[in-house]
């Protein structure tokens, strides 16, 4: 079953979304549509995060975990 997900135009007003470099504010949409499940959960890989969001682009396993890792440092945020 296909799921849709939304992202809210209120999100460039988010406290928590703007505190994010770009790179990471991008990261969070990929997760958020194309790696959660029905249930809100991620996966722990950064290769499969990567593969995800960014399958096109040349962009190092350190930088998506750097970026996972703010993300998940950052007040508001996910819960890896």
């Amino acid at each position: 079953m296909t799921t849709r997900r939304m992202i809210n135009g209120y999100i460039w007003e988010d406290d928590f979304f703007l505190q994010l470099t770009i790179f990471q504010r991008l990261l969070w949409i990929g997760l958020v549509t194309v790696c959660a499940d029905d249930q809100g959960r991620f996966t722990d890989s950064a290769a499969m995060v990567r593969s995800k969001v960014f399958p096109m682009d040349d962009i190092q396993l350190s930088e998506i975990e750097e970026g996972l890792k703010a993300i998940a440092n950052q007040e508001g945020g996910i819960y890896l």
